[in-house]
C-alpha cells in the first residue's frame, strides 16, 4: 500500500496542518517520555515533516534527551537487510482462544525479523495493527506497547461481531528515526552529540531506508 504525502493529503488531515504550523511541538519539543516523543515523531514523518528543510532547521532543544542518545549511540545501518522486514515477521494471537464476544479485549503479539530470518532483540522501531471487517467496512486500531525487546503487545476491543481480521504494518523503522535524528543534530552546532556517532553523510543503506518511508508494508499473519 504506498502513501505519498502531498499538499493534497496533508490538507485533508487536521493533525498534519498542526504538524506544519506549529512543528516544535512535533520536533524534538519538550522533555516528554519517550513513547510521546516517537508518537510525535511518527506523526511529523506521516505529514512529511522531516522532508521539509525550514521546519527541521532549528533546533529546538539544544541537548540531546535520553532517548535520542540511544538511538544515536547505536552504529549506522550498512545493510539494508538488518531492519525488519515485514515478510520474516510474525503476528500472533495472544488469547487462548480464537472467538470472542463484543467487547472482549483482542491481544496481539508482533514479533520482528529482520530481512537475514534474525529475531530483532530491540525496541523503536514504529509499528501498527488493526482490526478490519470486510462485511461493515470498517477497522479500528489497536493500542501498541514496544516491550523494547523486538516485540509488540497490541490490544483492542473487539467492536463487531462476525468475522474480523488483523492487519500489522512496519511505519517507521528504529533505523529511520536514528538516521533522521544524526543528519539534523549534524547540523547544528548547539547540540551536544555523543562520541561515537557515524561520519556523516548517510550510508548507502541509510539512503535506501529513507526511500521506504514513503510506503507502508505489512506484516502476514501466522
Amino acid at each position: 500500500m504506498a502513501t505519498r504525502c502531498t499538499i493534497e493529503s496533508i490538507k485533508k488531515r487536521p493533525a498534519c496542518l498542526d504538524v506544519h504550523q506549529n512543528p516544535h511541538h512535533y520536533w524534538r519539543p519538550t522533555a516528554l517520555t519517550r513513547d510521546e516523543n516517537i508518537r510525535r515523531l511518527n506523526l511529523a514523518s506521516e505529514c512529511c515533516a522531516f522532508n521539509h528543510k525550514e521546519l527541521m532547521m532549528p533546533a529546538p532543544h539544544p541537548q540531546l534527551y535520553p532517548w535520542e542518545k540511544d538511538f544515536l549511540s547505536h552504529p549506522p545501518l550498512r545493510d539494508i537487510r538488518d531492519i525488519a522486514s515485514a515478510d520474516n515477521s510474525k503476528v500472533v494471537l495472544v488469547n487462548d482462544s480464537s472467538t470472542f464476544r463484543l467487547g472482549d479485549i483482542i491481544n496481539i503479539q508482533v514479533v520482528l525479523f529482520n530481512g537475514r530470518g534474525e529475531r530483532i532483540r530491540i525496541g523503536g522501531t514504529s509499528v501498527r495493527v488493526w482490526l478490519v471487517t470486510d462485511s461493515l467496512k470498517a477497522a479500528i486500531a489497536a493500542d501498541v506497547t514496544d516491550n523494547l525487546d523486538g516485540t509488540y503487545l497490541a490490544s483492542c476491543p473487539l467492536p463487531w461481531s462476525g468475522s474480523v481480521k488483523v492487519k500489522a504494518t512496519i511505519a517507521h523503522h528504529r533505523e529511520l528515526f536514528r538516521t533522521n535524528l544524526y543528519v539534523k543534530c549534524a547540523n547544528w552546532a548547539s547540540v551536544r552529540k555523543v562520541d561515537n556517532l557515524a561520519n556523516y553523510p548517510m550510508t548507502k543503506a541509510e539512503e535506501e531506508l529513507v526511500l521506504l518511508t514513503e510506503r507502508f508494508v505489512y506484516i502476514k499473519q501466522g
